[in-house]
Formats: C-alpha cells, structure tokens, sequence
C-alpha cells in the first residue's frame, strides 16, 4: 500500500504514477513498509544529482585519506584526550563524552563510538579519526540529498547538492575533517533537520529514525548543542508519529511492529552509556542536568567568568557562523582557536544573516496550500515545497535556540561555542531554496520543463564550479610517534598489572596522555589518578591493580618525586617510576 499524497498533492492516476517511477521521482509507490523502494531513473538528467554528489563527498573523502596516508591530524586542542577516548570506545568501555573546562564531561560518547571502527581497523592510529569525520561528513550529504530526492524529485535533490557544495565551501574542508566535538556535529545537525522536516510532513519512518539518531549525535557531542539535539529528537519522534498516525486515518499505512523496534533502537542504543555512567559511575548526566540548571559546574567558576561580549555583539557572532558567509567557518569557529578569538564580524555578516532570516520567515510561513494551481502541482513538486516549508521552521527554531545560547554564555566567549549553528544556517539555505524552487515551478506552470532544466543547469554549473575551487588541502602535523625505548622499558617492567599514571601539573598531561596511547598500543593496561585525571578515557579511570606501577612525566622545570627513579627520557622528558 502506497503512502497517502499529502493534501496539497493531486492523487496520482496509474500513468502518472508509471511516468514518475521512470523518472526516478518519488511519486512511485513506496511498499507498506516505508521502505520507499529504490529507483532506477532512465532518464540520464537524474544521474546528474548522483554524480554531483559523489563529487562533493569525494572532496572531503580524499582530505580524509590524505591524513590517514600521512599520519597527520589537523593541529586542534584535545587530540590526545580524543585518542584515548576512542580508544575506550573500541573496547566498549567509554560511557560519557569529551573531557570538558568545566569539571565535568559532554554529554555522551556516540562520537567516539562512530570513531572507533575506523581507529581499530587502522591499527589504533590517531590519523584514522579526520577519515572517520569525513565519512561521517559524506554520509551526512548522501542523506541530505537522498532525502530531498525521494520527497521531491532529482530537480531538488540537484539544487540541495548545490546548496550543500556552498556550505563545505564555506565551512571549509580543513575544519570540516578536524576530530573535535564542537565541530563533527555541523553536518549530523544539517540531516537530523532536513530529517525532522520530513518526518513532521510525511512521517516517514526512516526520516523519524535518522532525525533521531542525529539529534542523539549533536545532544552527546557538546553541551552547548545538548538541548538543540534533544529538540531535534523530540519533534521527530513526536511530530513524526502524530504526522503518521494522521496519515493513516486518511487510509495510509500503518506502524507495524518492525517500524517501533527501529525506532525503539534509534532512540534508546545511543544512550545507553551515558546512563549506565549515571547510574554506575561518574553521573555524568546528573552533572549536565545541574549545569543547565545553575550554569556552573562541579569545577566551580572557570577563569574569565563574565561573558566578554555583550548580547548584540554575541548575535553578530552568531550570524557570521549561521548564514556561512564568511570564509574557512569550521577552522576559525573551530580547531583554530586563536583565529577565533580575534574574529570580527562584518557588515556583510550582519546583512546576509538578516537577509537569510527574512528569507527564510517568508518560507516558514507559507500556507500548507498554495492560493493557485494547488491542483496543477505533481506530487513530487507538492512534496518538496513543503519539505522546504517545514525545513525553514524547523531550522529557525534551532536558530533561535543558538541565539538563547549566545546571549547566555558566562565563560569568555570563544566562537566554537557556537560552531554547531552552521549545521542549522545549512539546513536554512536548503529551506528557503526549496520554497523558491517549487514557486518558480508553480508560477510558471505552463513552461515548468523550462524552469526545471533551467533550475537544474544553474544548480550543476555552481556545485560544479564550487566542487571545483574548494581546496581538499589540510595541513596535518605527525599523530603517530615512533616507538620510544623508555616506554618499552616501563612496558616490559609493568606487565600484566599494568601502569598507573598520575601527571601532578597541566604542562605534563599532553605527554601523559601520549605515554598511556603508547602503552596500550603495547598491550599495556593503563590507569590513571590524580587531579587530571579526567584528561584520560572512561577505561583508563576505572582500572584500578594494586601491583601497577606508578609512572610521572617530570619535564625539566618539575621536581623529581619522592621515591621516583628515572627510568630515561620521553622527548624533552623524563619517565620515572614509583619504586
């Protein structure tokens, strides 16, 4: 059983419905289950959004593999903590988020957890983790662009893949394959709204799972993105079921018991670490709740408490990274801090974000049905006005949660806490882009052939020349350090009870955290204590042997401790050994 049209759709007749499946749109019947059946377009003007696509994922893809070749990682802050992090992941041992200034830790691991594969296939090398963000990022376009194809037709998919192309543009590839939370959740954002808009037009079941996968993405990832991706979950989730459950009065399909059983997965598997950590652990969400509940953490104040912008200043931050018209966004707003901090914005900045609002209140405000040829639209261009409508809501809500959070920060301001709202000003462009499209489509009903080669030529011509100019070059620096006697060494003393490590001041924990990695790539089981201990992954914090040996970094500005004999350098270290 097909799923119902949509009331602002004309039924479609058995030709039309031949014509449409030929074309590869999404007028074909779709079985009962929701799986929307794959098409196979005979007309080659549909391979177009396919190869444009493959184009733009090959982009990123290659900056990837270029790392991985190399065994370099773009320069970002926490790479050693993410490591190790990843590390526990591929073990199934890592139950709460990134490290964070605040005491405490984000939310939850699912980043880590998409990581891991990747860092275990590679032989545990830090470089696999940029490929393992450009797959994630690749993935992240295919399902942009196959969501907009089986709502809408191949027209739209070719106009979002020149929207997308724009927005790893402007993002910038260098940025877009750095391992760091705040930024790996741009593009997951990005779906889990085009995703939602679905669901709450279609309530399709595969948006409804996405959307909440990625909305449990983003929630985990950051605290700043935490309520934004559980609104995400939540209007998928609720939005999508009241949708379908409306459709099927109206004689669509009905829920059947493999359709909960996906979405029971989709919803509960992502967080099931964090809450075992609740309950058997650090309570790390616990900690979350009372962060959002009194804004400081178990670490107290941080240094620079009181926001060093004002309000307005903060949105006009804001909009330079939400309406993507500023250069290498996911660098400056990202791993390269210090870039951040001495950006300003401009007024074009200010222009093109009010420009992208208006815009896109404009689109999220157009009736359900158009005031003329309602009935003269096909299905596929029904559907797809209204995915843009929808998606101009759903990601001006997400908007303004970003600007709430803008205003709201206590710490010094640093743009990557802001760098999700890229991700929303994404989902925003392809909104208001879609209404455009489908009222170009409907204005010139009698030419609508005309205006969809047209449509689709410029679309090609910009992703092609924007594919074409974005640059795939990322400077790494080595992540994978060559095997040091003096880790052999403790390696060989410690053996099967493992080490203890225990840096007593902060310049000593990057090369802590690097001894440890060495260690376990030795087989080496690794603990770690002391005040910076959370520097270190969930499976090194709880290993606990009473025979470990207890190992210091001890730089040449430290003491040697009590009772700790060298036992040779590391670097401009030394490694020396409780005995």
């Amino acid at each position: 059983m097909a799923e119902a049209p949509t009331p602002d759709a004309e039924a479609p007749g058995p030709d039309d419905l031949a014509t449409r499946a030929s074309r590869g749109s999404p007028g074909g019947a779709p079985d009962a289950g929701d799986r929307e059946g794959v098409r196979t377009p005979r007309d080659p003007s549909a391979l177009i959004p396919v190869v444009l696509a493959a184009m733009l994922c090959w982009g990123l893809l290659a900056a990837g593999l270029s790392q991985l070749r190399r065994r370099t990682v773009p320069l970002m802050p926490d790479l050693w903590e993410t490591v190790l992090a990843t590390s526990s992941a591929a073990h199934g041992a890592q139950r709460v988020g990134a490290w964070s200034r605040l005491g405490f830790f984000h939310p939850g691991p699912l980043w880590f957890y998409w990581a891991a594969p990747f860092y275990a296939a590679s032989g545990s090398k830090p470089a696999s983790l940029p490929f393992a963000v450009a797959v994630l990022g690749a993935a992240c376009i295919v399902g942009i662009v196959v969501r907009t194809w089986r709502t809408a037709d191949a027209t739209a998919a070719t106009v979002a893949v020149a929207i997308l192309a724009i927005g790893v543009h402007q993002l910038g590839i260098p940025g877009l394959v750095a391992p760091w939370n705040p930024t790996v959740l741009i593009l997951p954002l990005a779906l889990g709204l085009v995703c939602t808009a679905d669901a709450l037009e279609r309530g399709s079941v595969s948006s409804i799972a996405t959307a909440v996968l990625c909305g449990s993405f983003v929630a985990q990832c950051h605290l700043g993105t935490f309520a934004i991706g559980g609104a995400v979950v939540l209007a998928a989730l609720v939005g999508g079921l009241l949708r379908r459950r409306k459709l099927a009065a109206e004689g669509g399909p009905h829920l059947r018991a493999r359709h909960w059983a996906v979405l029971a997965i989709a919803l509960v598997v992502p967080w099931v670490p964090p809450l075992i950590d609740q309950v058997a652990g650090t309570g790390n969400l616990g900690s979350t709740a009372t962060y959002f509940r009194t804004g400081h953490g178990p670490a107290g104040s941080l240094e620079g408490i009181g926001a060093n912008l004002t309000p307005g200043a903060a949105l006009e931050q804001l909009g330079s990274i939400h309406s993507l018209s500023s250069s290498g966004i996911a660098s400056w707003a990202g791993v390269a801090v210090a870039l951040g901090r001495d950006h300003e914005p401009t007024v074009a900045n200010d222009a093109t974000f009010g420009i992208l609002l208006a815009f896109g209140l404009l689109g999220a405000t157009r009736r359900r049905s158009p005031s003329t040829g309602a009935a003269k639209l096909p299905e596929g261009i029904a559907r797809g006005r209204q995915l843009g409508i929808q998606l101009c809501r759903t990601s001006l809500v997400a908007t303004a949660m970003f600007a709430i959070s803008a205003v709201r920060i206590s710490s010094q301001f640093r743009p990557y806490l802001l760098a999700g709202a890229a991700g929303a000003g994404l989902a925003l462009w392809l909104g208001v882009a879609l209404v455009a499209l489908a009222a170009a489509r409907s204005r010139f009903a009698g030419a609508r052939a005309v205006v969809d080669l047209a449509a689709t030529g410029l679309a090609a011509i910009v992703a092609i020349v924007i594919i074409a100019t974005t640059s795939t070059k990322v400077i790494g620096f080595g992540a994978d350090p060559e095997p040091t006697p003096t880790v052999a060494a403790i390696a060989a003393e410690a053996g099967d009870h493992g080490v203890i490590l225990a840096p007593a001041f902060e310049h000593s924990v990057p090369k802590s955290l690097k001894v440890a990695w060495e260690l376990e790539r030795r087989g080496v089981r690794v603990g770690a204590r002391g005040p910076f201990d959370d520097r270190f992954s969930d499976r090194q914090r709880r290993f606990h042997d009473p025979e470990a040996i207890e190992v210091h970094v001890v730089t040449l500005t430290d003491e040697v401790p009590t009772g700790c004999d060298p036992v040779g350098a590391y670097g401009d270290a030394t490694l020396c050994v409780v005995r």
